[in-house]
């Protein structure tokens, strides 16, 4: 076997479609803060609106680390491809 069987484009598209959704939910504008009158709903609806940031910027983090993967992932089959290319004993029994 000469190389791995890795499609390192599709890898390469799909790190920067994850980054693309990243970016979209990083750049999405924040809802505006409805506001009812009554203090109980306010207060409800005040923590309901913190809470929803957090989940959003947690989920961007996430997203984040799944591109930062997805890009070592791809870095490393490339570079097991190449050791394979060359003749390498990469991954051969010790």
């Amino acid at each position: 076997m000469d190389t791995l069987m890795v499609d390192l484009d599709g890898l390469t598209r799909l790190v920067e479609q994850v980054r693309a959704v990243a970016s979209r939910l990083q750049d999405a504008p924040e809802l505006e803060r409805a506001r009812v009158r009554h203090p109980g709903l306010d207060v409800t609806l005040g923590r309901f609106d913190e809470r929803w940031e957090r989940v959003l910027r947690q989920g961007v983090r996430d997203i984040d680390e799944l591109a930062r993967r997805l890009e070592l992932a791809a870095r490393c089959y490339q570079e097991m491809d190449r050791s394979l290319a060359q003749g390498s004993d990469l991954g051969a029994p010790r």
